[in-house]
C-alpha cells in the first residue's frame, strides 16, 4: 500500500536528501508505476557535486566582492554590512568616485547618523539600571533579617516578629512579604500593562520610542545627504543600532 501511494504522489525535487541523492541509471517510471527501491541494482547512489578550488577561490568574502543582485537580497533581509555597501555604491554612481572616497563618505554619513545617540539611548539606560539595581536589590531586601529590619524601622514599622519566629531565610521572607508583596505585585502589573499597551500601539501601526527614533534618524541623515538616493540613505540609517557600536 506504500508503495502504491508513492507511486501516485508527485515527484518533488526539494524532497532530495540534503547529503546524498538517489539517482537513476534507468529512465523515471511512468506514472503509476511503482518507484524502484533503493536496493535495486538499476538504482545507484550519487554523491553531490563538491566545488573545486577554483570555485571555492571565487567565492565572495567581502560585501565588496558581492555583485549587485547578491547585495539587494542581503540588504532586503537587513544584513547591515550589505546595506553599507549598496550606500558605498550609491555614492560612487551619483559622484562618480571609485570605493575608496565613496567608503570615506559613507563612514561621515555614519558618523552623523549617530550624534545625539547619548540623549537618545538615555531613557534605555537608565531602565536597563534600574532593572537590574532592583531586581538584584529585591532578593536581600526581602530574606536579610538585617537589611529588612533596618528598612522596616525607617519606612514600614511593621510588628517585628519573635527572635524564633525569623530563624532562617524563608522564614524572614515569610515576614517581609507583608509590605513587599505589594510593590512588588504593583510593578509587576504596571510593567505587564506598559507591554500590552505597546503590543496594541504595534497592532494599530503607531511607533514605539524604538521606531520612532530610527525615523527621526533617517529623516535628519536623508536631508543633510539629499543628493543622494533617498530610500537608500534611510535604509543605511535604519541599519545602524544607536545602543552598542
Amino acid at each position: 500500500m506504500i508503495r502504491a501511494t508513492l507511486a501516485r504522489a508527485p515527484l518533488r525535487t526539494s524532497r532530495l536528501l540534503p547529503v546524498r541523492c538517489f539517482a537513476f541509471a534507468s529512465p523515471l517510471p511512468k506514472p503509476g508505476s511503482p518507484l524502484p527501491s533503493p536496493s535495486d541494482p538499476e538504482v545507484h547512489r550519487g554523491e553531490i557535486r563538491k566545488p573545486s578550488v577554483e570555485e571555492a577561490k571565487a567565492m565572495p568574502r567581502y560585501f565588496c566582492e558581492m555583485s549587485n543582485h547578491q547585495l539587494l537580497i542581503l540588504a532586503a533581509d537587513g544584513t547591515e554590512g550589505a546595506v553599507r555597501e549598496r550606500m558605498v555604491r550609491d555614492v560612487m554612481a551619483t559622484d562618480e568616485i571609485d570605493w575608496d572616497e565613496a567608503s570615506l563618505v559613507v563612514d561621515g554619513m555614519a558618523e552623523f547618523n549617530k550624534s545625539g545617540d547619548l540623549l537618545m539611548r538615555l531613557p534605555y539606560q537608565v531602565g536597563i539600571f534600574t532593572a537590574v539595581s532592583t531586581g538584584i536589590g529585591s532578593i536581600p531586601m526581602v530574606f536579610n533579617l538585617e537589611l529588612a529590619s533596618w528598612f522596616n524601622n525607617r519606612y514600614v514599622t511593621a510588628e517585628i516578629p519573635q527572635p524564633e519566629d525569623v530563624n532562617t531565610w524563608l522564614e524572614v521572607g515569610g515576614w517581609t512579604w507583608n509590605w513587599m508583596e505589594p510593590v512588588l505585585g504593583t510593578a509587576s502589573f504596571t510593567l505587564l500593562a506598559f507591554q500590552f499597551s505597546r503590543a496594541l500601539l504595534v497592532h494599530c501601526r503607531i511607533k514605539p520610542y524604538n521606531d520612532w527614533i530610527l525615523s527621526m534618524r533617517a529623516n535628519r541623515l536623508e536631508k543633510k545627504y539629499d543628493h543622494y538616493t533617498g530610500m537608500l540613505v534611510r535604509q543605511f540609517s535604519k541599519a545602524q543600532p544607536f545602543m552598542g557600536r
